[in-house]
């Protein structure tokens, strides 16, 4: 999910919809450094908060890092491989001294005493995201404020096939765009365009109408479903 400027009211009704009794979990994506949760009262540990661009970031990083990794480990490999009688000779010549020269080196060797920094929280948070988003995820929710063209080309990759998508904007022009985006791109299939209309009425008795003042755009939705 990505969400902005509810105040974690969509990620909260989420959760409660989820459910306590099952292994789901919500990774709830925002634009800024610290997300909001005035509304989130329950089951924040099953609520993985991140910043979008951080987590991306972080992602594919270590997805850079993979085959390097690879390379790096079977170079070793063949390094222990050819030099093994060497190193051999080596540390049977240097085995009367290896105990000073251990300690000497232990001692004089700034790095090896200092301790490493614990993970910050965010850290932490975006290692969890990074772990689901390389299996992918069942469903993608997006409430932006902002343009969502660039955050669906983002996140779709990460939706496993024919799971939904739904968007949410109270500008109709910005989902038009996104629709016609998506029919064109073929990435989204049983493309859905709605308008979501809420009348609020007064209950009294014998005194039952409509509100007199009220809002009558209550947002617009663009549902599919991931071709993959």
């Amino acid at each position: 999910m990505y969400e902005s400027g509810t105040s974690g009211l969509l990620p909260a009704s989420f959760l409660n919809s989820i459910g306590a009794n099952t292994e789901a979990t919500l990774v709830r994506m925002h634009p800024g450094n610290v997300p909001q949760k005035q509304a989130m009262k329950e089951q924040l540990t099953r609520c993985i908060s991140v910043n979008l661009y951080s987590v991306l970031r972080e992602y594919y990083q270590e997805k850079d890092q993979q085959p390097s990794s690879k390379k790096q480990k079977l170079s070793e490999d063949d390094a222990e491989t050819s030099g093994a009688t060497s190193s051999t000779v080596t540390t049977t010549a240097a085995s009367p001294n290896s105990d000073s020269t251990g300690d000497y080196s232990e001692t004089n060797n700034p790095s090896a005493t200092v301790p490493a920094a614990p993970a910050q929280k965010w850290q932490i948070e975006n290692r969890r995201a990074c772990e689901l988003m390389r299996v992918n995820f069942d469903a993608l929710v997006i409430a932006a404020k902002e343009h969502p063209s660039n955050i669906v080309q983002a996140l779709l990759h990460f939706v496993k096939p024919s799971r939904p998508i739904v968007l949410y904007s109270l500008s109709k022009e910005l989902l038009m765009d996104l629709y016609v985006e998506l029919k064109t791109n073929s990435n989204v299939t049983n493309l859905h365009f709605t308008w979501n209309w809420l009348r609020y009425y007064q209950i009294l008795p014998n005194r039952t109408h409509p509100e007199v003042n009220m809002n009558g755009n209550s947002g617009y939705l663009l549902t599919g479903y991931n071709i993959g």
